[in-house]
C-alpha cells in the first residue's frame, strides 16, 4: 500500500507540476501573441498610413498639373489678346488716315476671335461673349471699370452653381474708344 500510495504522491506531484509548467507556458504564449497582434495592428496602420500619403501625394501632384495646365491656358488667353492688340496698333498706324480705318480694325479683331465692346458695354464686333452667374455681379462694368482705370486687367468669375470658373482678360483700345477681351471656362 504504501507503494501505491507513493506512487499516487508521485504521480500528483507530476501532474500538479505538469499542469503549472503548461499555465505558464500558456499565459507566455498569450502575452507573445498579444504582443505580436499588437505589432500586427501596428504594422496595418503604417501600412494605411503609407497608402494614404501616397494617395494625398498623388491627389496633390493631379492638381498642382492641373493648376499649371490652367495658368498655361491664362497666359494663353492673354498673349492672344495681346497678339490681337499690338496687330490693331500696326494697322492703325497703317491706316491711320484712312476713312474705313474702323471698320477693318473690327474686321479683323473679329476674325482674331477676340470681342470688341464699347465703353457703355455694348457689343461692336461680331464675336459676343456670355458670363457664367455669379451673384449680383455685373461683369460688363467691371470690365468697363478694368479698362478706364487700368487700361487692361482680368476678372476670375465663380459659377453660383457649379465649379466653372470663367477667366476674362480685356485690354482698352483708347484711340477707337473700344476695348477687346477674351474669356477662357475652366472645370
Amino acid at each position: 500500500m504504501r507503494k501505491r500510495e507513493s506512487l499516487l504522491i508521485l504521480l500528483s506531484v507530476a501532474l500538479l507540476s505538469t499542469t503549472l509548467y503548461l499555465a505558464r507556458e500558456n499565459s507566455q504564449l498569450q502575452v507573445q501573441q498579444e504582443a505580436l497582434h499588437h505589432e500586427f495592428l501596428e504594422y496595418k496602420k503604417s501600412v494605411a498610413k503609407a497608402k494614404e500619403l501616397a494617395l494625398q501625394t498623388q491627389k496633390e501632384a493631379v492638381l498642382q498639373a492641373k493648376k499649371a495646365e490652367q495658368e498655361k491656358q491664362i497666359l494663353a488667353l492673354k498673349e492672344k489678346v495681346e497678339t490681337t492688340f499690338t496687330r490693331v496698333q500696326a494697322l492703325q498706324k497703317k491706316y491711320k488716315n484712312k476713312k474705313c480705318k474702323k471698320l477693318i480694325l473690327l474686321e479683323v479683331l473679329n476674325q482674331s476671335g477676340v470681342y470688341v465692346k464699347n465703353y457703355s458695354g455694348d457689343s461692336v464686333g461680331d464675336v459676343r461673349v456670355s458670363y457664367l452667374k455669379d451673384g449680383l455681379r455685373a461683369i460688363p462694368l467691371e470690365e468697363i471699370q478694368k479698362v478706364r482705370r487700368k487700361k487692361e486687367g482680368s476678372i476670375k468669375v465663380q459659377d453660383d452653381k457649379s465649379q466653372q470658373v470663367q477667366y476674362i482678360y480685356v485690354k482698352d483700345l483708347p484711340s477707337e474708344h473700344l476695348f477687346i477681351g477674351a474669356s477662357l471656362i475652366l472645370r
